[in-house]
């Protein structure tokens, strides 16, 4: 099943730029 692998790397992919993106939006209105 080669379609379980890529599954999985998709969702611990996005979760690394969105942690970074909302220590930026919360950094913003906190100024």
């Amino acid at each position: 099943p080669p379609e379980s692998p890529p599954h999985r790397a998709a969702p611990r992919h996005p979760p690394q730029p969105q942690a970074q993106a909302q220590d930026q939006v919360v950094a913003q209105p906190h100024v």
